[in-house]
């Protein structure tokens, strides 16, 4: 059987998240060395709170690089550091000012999004904690209206105090905040796995898609994270693992892939990266996640007969 490459116009756009080393351009040669058509990148440093400027000519290098290329979707993930759902008021307005300017940042990179992580509550109350975040996150939206970059809010394993690892609270977040031209979601496998949700059976994969479209809205899902899971279903451990090696499997994939309703929505892997400069283990698993979406369309169509 043939398998259809990344640049093929009818596919999804299928990347990786790539470094940005010795800057943003960077990244851009990491993801065409792999054969990516989707990049998704971090704005800044993402472990300190305070960065550099970021580099309007390196900027414009960038969107040009990209533009120059095969790529044909990119998102920047916004720093693990920012917690808008934390009591800790020292936390929260460095994560309230932290949001605002990678927003800004990503979209100065040309960015469709910027993916982030709902937020934990640390122990406080869930209903206070929910209240922070939805407030800080329309404050944001606010202050950079004249933006088109979108706040895609990325679905969680449920660990700990954390908020947005069920269907029903990713919706709910998306629909209190009343910012449709501005918001949107980001899926992860590994996430959705972890939190519970087993999409290795046919019939229970399309529960879960029959959840979101009726608490998020097809729509409003604007990336998918395909990332398999070291760990077993319900484990509510956030650990990524390499296409078709862990929990999830390759069948988890097709059944996710194989539905008409998610196609063309643009897939980043964030998978272990190996000790391959040459980055090999991105380049297997993005082509282990080609073959598994063109089996997943043989099956489509066979099960349509």
């Amino acid at each position: 059987m043939s398998v259809t490459t990344l640049s093929s116009p009818c596919r999804r756009p299928l990347g990786a998240h790539m470094s940005i080393a010795g800057g943003h351009c960077k990244a851009v040669e990491r993801a065409l060395r792999v054969g990516a058509d989707a990049l998704q990148v971090f704005t800044r440093n993402q472990v300190r709170w305070e960065s550099p400027p970021l580099n309007a000519e390196e900027a414009v290098r960038f969107c040009g690089l990209v533009k120059s290329s095969r790529i044909r979707f990119v998102c920047a993930h916004a720093s693990y550091l920012i917690n808008l759902a934390s009591p800790d008021l020292e936390v929260f307005t460095k994560s309230r000012r932290a949001l605002i300017e990678e927003l800004r940042r990503a979209q100065a990179l040309g960015c469709s999004g910027l993916v982030l992580h709902p937020g934990s509550g640390k122990g406080d109350d869930p209903m206070r904690a929910r209240h922070r975040l939805v407030d800080a996150l329309g404050e944001a939206l606010d202050k950079t209206a004249s933006l088109k970059v979108r706040l895609l809010l990325e679905n969680t394993a449920g660990q700990g105090a954390v908020l947005g690892a069920s269907i029903e609270e990713l919706g709910g977040l998306l629909a209190d905040l009343q910012w449709p031209q501005r918001t949107g979601v980001c899926l992860d496998t590994a996430h959705l796995f972890a939190a519970g949700y087993d999409f290795r059976d046919h019939r229970k994969a399309r529960g879960l898609l029959t959840a979101v479209r009726r608490c998020i809205g097809i729509e409003h899902i604007h990336v998918l994270h395909l990332n398999d899971s070291r760990h077993a279903c319900g484990s509510r451990r956030d650990r990524h693992w390499h296409i078709g090696e862990g929990e999830i499997g390759r069948q988890g994939f097709a059944n996710l892939l194989g539905f008409s309703e998610f196609g063309g929505i643009p897939g980043i892997i964030e998978t272990p990266k190996g000790d391959s400069a040459d980055l090999d283990r991105d380049k297997q698993n993005l082509d282990t996640l080609r073959m598994v979406e063109g089996q997943a369309d043989c099956h489509e169509h066979f099960d349509s007969q």
